[in-house]
């Protein structure tokens, strides 16, 4: 049976004297490997698989290279104590990935995770197949509860749509989903299964369990700093790449909507406005961490700044429109002068937005933040347009 070309570059990278290569010697030797030239977009591609299962890292030198993860390890301890050990980095990379899913309840084991679904609590697990190199999902058939096993092979066969190389094996005592090596296609999967399991229910929650949290708890700010965080020091690009889902900004509205307009409230279809655009606290947030900033410092951030007021469709365009139109031309940017740390609703108010809280809130009487505080952003930031000006 024939590598996989990913497989096959981490054989020849583990092969390696060093366990490192430079880019273009490692492309060679994969296309001698493959009997074909490995074209420049193919070997990106394959490298990026390697790089988002967390088996290999960037490395340095001219033109790039790449590295396996825990070299010292696997050079002193041998190849099985290494795959020992990827075992568990994948494991902790997917429990990573799912504990950002809105409203799922995680706990990890040794070898495996366990996730409950919605009201109903239903139960399924996820891990990671050394064997195979895939993950996995799993439902287990307990002896004192109906086996819902069909329904569940129906669920992953939904679930698993689009996803290459995905496969259902039905055993006696239980029915899994291999998803593929890809972290964030097994992410892609659990959160379909989640909404799938909306409308049906395995009954098989455990006897004794919380209700379900409504969306998400006070900790969902530490959670998202921390994957972010985890993103940037392990070069983790998949999150990053559809981070309003993987980091949850649009599911947690329970918890960051501050309130409306008075037209907004009556409006039959109100706009969903973030006070700072997401897309600016979503940056900052990866500057933080590039920089070294803790979780809890990076948290702290996103709790100050990461709001949703519900608002007119006139107002949104009024808000995002340029000034020839009429508008202020803030849709993706703040008021002039305007810094992280200043009040977050500014820039509604520059544009004659009034704001109803529906809720008690921090907000109702600003307060900026303590000096420390936002001394930390303003010195992030100068860093950030120091090294500009120096390239």
């Amino acid at each position: 049976m024939a590598l996989r070309p990913s497989q096959a570059l981490l054989r020849i990278l583990q092969a390696s004297e060093e366990g490192r290569l430079g880019n273009k010697k490692a492309r060679s030797l994969l296309s001698a490997k493959c009997g074909k030239a490995v074209s420049l977009e193919d070997y990106e591609k394959y490298k990026e698989q390697l790089l988002t299962s967390g088996t290999i890292k960037k490395g340095r030198g001219r033109g790039g290279s790449i590295e396996l993860v825990q070299l010292e390890l696997y050079n002193s301890k041998g190849k099985e104590n290494n795959l020992q050990l990827n075992e568990q980095e994948q494991l902790h990379h997917l429990h990573i990935s799912v504990r950002s899913v809105p409203g799922l309840r995680v706990k990890k084991h040794r070898k495996s995770i366990t996730f409950l679904c919605g009201n109903d609590s239903d139960k399924l697990s996820c891990g990671w197949n050394r064997s195979q190199s895939t993950f996995f999902i799993r439902y287990r058939i307990e002896s004192n509860k109906k086996d819902y096993s069909q329904l569940v092979k129906d669920l992953f066969t939904k679930a698993k749509e689009g996803i290459p190389k995905s496969n259902i094996i039905k055993r006696k005592s239980d029915i899994v989903l291999h998803v593929g090596e890809n972290v964030a296609q097994a992410n892609r999967v659990i959160r379909r299964l989640y909404n799938l399991l909306e409308d049906v229910s395995l009954k098989n929650a455990p006897a004794k369990v919380g209700l379900a949290r409504k969306p998400r708890a006070e900790n969902y700010y530490t959670d998202i700093a921390s994957l972010i965080k985890h993103c940037i020091d392990n070069d983790l690009r998949w999150p990053l790449k559809n981070w309003r889902k993987a980091f949850g900004f649009d599911d947690v509205d329970e918890l960051i909507v501050l309130g409306h307009s008075p037209n907004g409230f009556i409006s039959n279809n109100p706009w969903r406005e973030h006070v700072v655009p997401v897309c600016l606290i979503k940056d900052q947030a990866i500057k933080m961490a590039e920089q070294g900033a803790s979780v809890n410092v990076i948290a702290d951030f996103i709790r100050h700044h990461l709001y949703i007021v519900h608002i007119t469709n006139d107002e949104r365009k009024q808000l995002d429109s340029n000034k020839q139109e009429g508008g202020y031309n803030l849709k993706t940017s703040m008021p002039e002068d305007w810094i992280f740390g200043c009040n977050p609703l500014e820039r509604l108010t520059a544009a004659g937005i009034e704001i109803k809280y529906d809720k008690q809130t921090s907000l109702t009487n600003w307060k900026p933040w303590k000096q420390r505080r936002r001394d930390k952003v303003r010195e992030y930031i100068a860093q950030q347009f120091s090294r500009e000006d120096d390239d």
